[in-house]
């Protein structure tokens, strides 16, 4: 069990609370990677495993890019085949 602990809530300085919102700003302000691996353009996709080997096969799927770390897929390849399918 946790102990409980009294008592006033220790100060935090300034300098590390304004380093503390640089770093989030970073993270928040980010773009998103334009390559994606595997797991991240099925979900982007709503393709099962399956599906989008089938359809890189059959052509009907965009085809990754090799890359030193494996294959990625372009996020603007993976949007523009999830915008002709509406």
């Amino acid at each position: 069990m946790l102990a409980e602990t009294s008592g006033p809530v220790p100060h935090v300085p300034a300098e590390l609370l304004a380093a503390l919102r640089l770093a989030v700003a970073d993270v928040v302000a980010a773009p998103p990677p334009e390559l994606l691996d595997l797991p991240a353009a099925l979900a982007m996709t709503s393709q099962s495993k399956s599906s989008a080997y089938r359809g890189m096969s059959d052509g009907t799927f965009p085809r990754p890019v090799d890359t030193p770390s494996g294959k990625r897929w372009r996020r603007k390849d993976l949007a523009k085949w999830v915008e002709r399918l509406k």
